[in-house]
C-alpha cells in the first residue's frame, strides 16, 4: 500500500514512527536529505517530523510517495512563466506523474517560446570534417588516398577533405529530443491546444537532426555528453537546460511504471523568484527608459579599495550607464516590517553602488507598495509586497513607483 505525505515548503510534518523507517532504509531517502530537500527530527523515541526545505517538488521512496508543495498554490508555475530558463535539483530517487499539468504546462510553454525565439534567430550551425571521393574535387587534396584510387584504375577521381556546414549537433539534437517529448505529454494535457499547435510546428524544423539517439543513451553517458558539450551553449544555456530537463526526466527511460520518472527534480522557490523578479523588472524597465541587470556588469565593495565584500544585489536599475536604484528579492515571509538584517543589507548595497533608492521585494497575496522612509546617508526606502500569481503587474508597478520617486528626488 502506497504511503501519501505532503510537506509545505519550509515546514514541519509528522509523520509515524513505520513511516520512517520504511524511509530510513532507503539510500535515496538519505539522498534527499543530503542535498537539503529534506531534514529529520526526533523527538523521543517515537515521535518523527520531516521538515522541508526550500525546494519543491516529490518523489517515490519505496512505497511512500514525497510531495514538498509551495506555499502559495500556483505560485511555482506562476514563477516557471516568467523565467526563460529553469534550474532543478536532481535526485536519484524515481518520481510520479501527477495529473496537474498546470507546471509542467508552464515549463513546456516557456520551453517552446524559447524554441521559437531560437529559430527565428536561426539555427545554430558548425563546420564538421568530412572526406570524400569525386571527380570534382573540393577542399584539400589527399594525395595518399587519391594514389590508392588511381591504383584501382580510376584516374578520373580525386579524394579529398572538407568541412561541411551543417546544424550543431548535439544542441539541435537535444532540442529535437525536447521537442518531441513535450508533443507526446501535451497530447494528455487539456487545455494546451495552441501549445500542442506551436510545438508541432517547432517539431517540423528539427527532423533532419538525430534526436532519436540521446533518447537511447543510459542517464550516465547522457550527462557525460552534456557537461562536454556545456561550455559552447553560450547564449542557449537557458534553453539547453530546460531541453535536458525534459529529455533526461521524461526521456530517458530505465523501465519503470508507466506513471512513474526515472529521477525526481526539486526547484528551489527562492532561486526562481530572485530570477523571476529580475526578468519580469527588467521587461518592465524598458518601458520607463530604463536597464536592468544584476550585479556583474559592476563590481562594487562594501569597503571602499577592499576586495572581499562585493556588493550583490538582486537587480541593478540603470539610466544609461549610471546606476539609479538597487532591489534585493527575499523570498520570505514580511509582517508589518522587513527584518532588521534585510535592511542593513540594501542599504549597504545602495552605498556601495551609490544610488539614492532601494527597494526589498517579497512575495505576497496582493501587491503592494509603500515607502519605509529615508536613511541617515538619503536612500529612499521602498516595501515592494509582490503579487506572485500576478508577478508582471507587480513588477511593472514597483518600476512605476521607482520612477516616480527618482523624479521627484531626483
Amino acid at each position: 500500500m502506497t504511503t501519501q505525505i505532503s510537506i509545505v515548503e519550509r515546514s514541519t510534518t509528522r509523520i509515524s514512527a513505520a513511516d520512517f523507517r520504511r524511509l530510513d532504509a532507503s539510500p535515496q531517502f538519505w539522498e534527499l536529505v543530503e542535498l537539503g530537500v529534506l531534514a529529520t527530527e526526533r523527538r523521543g523515541r517515537a515521535e518523527v517530523s520531516l521538515r522541508a526545505g526550500p525546494f519543491v517538488g516529490c518523489a517515490t521512496i519505496g512505497d511512500v510517495r514525497l510531495r514538498v508543495q509551495e506555499k502559495v498554490a500556483g505560485s511555482l508555475a506562476a514563477l516557471v512563466r516568467c523565467v526563460s530558463g529553469a534550474s532543478a535539483l536532481s535526485a536519484n530517487a524515481p518520481t510520479f506523474v501527477s495529473d496537474d499539468a498546470t507546471l509542467l504546462g508552464a515549463i513546456a510553454e516557456s520551453f517552446v517560446t524559447e524554441v521559437e525565439r531560437y529559430l527565428r534567430e536561426g539555427r545554430r550551425r558548425a563546420y564538421y570534417p568530412r572526406e570524400s571521393v569525386s571527380a570534382s574535387p573540393r577542399g584539400k587534396i589527399l594525395v595518399g588516398k587519391t594514389m590508392r584510387v588511381w591504383a584501382t584504375g580510376r584516374r578520373d577521381r580525386c579524394a579529398f577533405a572538407l568541412h561541411d556546414l551543417s546544424p550543431e549537433k548535439f544542441v539541435n539534437s537535444l532540442i529535437g529530443a525536447a521537442i518531441a517529448i513535450v508533443e507526446c505529454m501535451a497530447r494528455q494535457w487539456h487545455g494546451f491546444e495552441v501549445l500542442r499547435r506551436r510545438v508541432r510546428t517547432a517539431a517540423l524544423l528539427f527532423e533532419d537532426m538525430d534526436w532519436h539517439r540521446l533518447l537511447k543513451l543510459p542517464v550516465d553517458l547522457f550527462d557525460r555528453e552534456y557537461s562536454r558539450a556545456s561550455p559552447t551553449f553560450g547564449n542557449l544555456t537557458a534553453l539547453a537546460g530546460i531541453a535536458r530537463l525534459f529529455v533526461r526526466h521524461f526521456g530517458i527511460s530505465d523501465g519503470l511504471a508507466d506513471d512513474e520518472v526515472p529521477r525526481s527534480w526539486f526547484v528551489k522557490l527562492e532561486l526562481l523568484f530572485e530570477e523571476a523578479v529580475r526578468q519580469a523588472i527588467s521587461r518592465a524597465a524598458r518601458r520607463h527608459g530604463l536597464r536592468a541587470t544584476d550585479w556583474r556588469p559592476a563590481m562594487r565593495y562594501v569597503i571602499s579599495g577592499g576586495r572581499r565584500w562585493r556588493a550583490e544585489p538582486d537587480v541593478v536599475l540603470w539610466r544609461e550607464s549610471v546606476p539609479v536604484a538597487i532591489v534585493d528579492a527575499k523570498y520570505k515571509d514580511i509582517a508589518a516590517e522587513p527584518d532588521h538584517g534585510d535592511v542593513y543589507q540594501v542599504l549597504c548595497h545602495a552605498g556601495a553602488w551609490n544610488v539614492g533608492m532601494a527597494a526589498l521585494a517579497h512575495p505576497a497575496s496582493a501587491t503592494e507598495i509603500r515607502m519605509l522612509g529615508e536613511s541617515s546617508e538619503g536612500v529612499q526606502l521602498m516595501l515592494g509586497a509582490l503579487d506572485i500569481l500576478n508577478l508582471e503587474g507587480a513588477c511593472e508597478r514597483l518600476l512605476e513607483a521607482c520612477a516616480l520617486t527618482e523624479a521627484q528626488t531626483g
